[in-house]
């Protein structure tokens, strides 16, 4: 799956070159592992504080720290996945447990704020959810 570059990405990767950084410098000024701060810029990880902080330290004026996602209301998915982790009689640390992933990382995936079609996958299985239910939020 191809993602499109939104406008602040491509302001981000310009700023970059204008400034003969890498994101691990980037990730260096700004504190935050680079791993994590390409999720920011590619889109796939969304967090106020970090683009607020990447806008600070390349200048970046005209776009705010958060920009929302398309469709900001519960996706049907997650609702599913919380109603089948209320009825195991479950939590969120007892699914992220058995099926080996951190409670905080299951969770952004499950509010769709961490796109990791892995982790969809991993939690569909085990709850028994149909697959194509997870994907409708992504062609949205």
């Amino acid at each position: 799956m191809t993602r499109e570059m939104s406008e602040w990405t491509k302001e981000v990767e310009k700023a970059l070159i204008d400034r003969e950084m890498s994101h691990k410098d980037l990730g260096e000024v700004v504190g935050l592992h680079p791993a994590y701060l390409a999720g920011i810029i590619s889109g796939r990880i969304i967090s106020r504080a970090a683009r607020g902080r990447i806008n600070g330290a390349l200048g970046l004026e005209g776009f705010p720290a958060y920009v929302p996602v398309a469709n900001e209301k519960t996706s049907e998915w997650e609702k599913t996945v919380r109603k089948a982790v209320i009825d195991r009689d479950m939590s969120y640390e007892q699914l992220a447990s058995t099926i080996g992933l951190s409670r905080t990382y299951m969770a952004g995936v499950i509010s769709c704020r961490v796109d990791s079609p892995k982790a969809r996958k991993k939690i569909n299985e085990f709850l028994g959810i149909d697959e194509n239910l997870s994907t409708a939020f992504e062609s949205a």
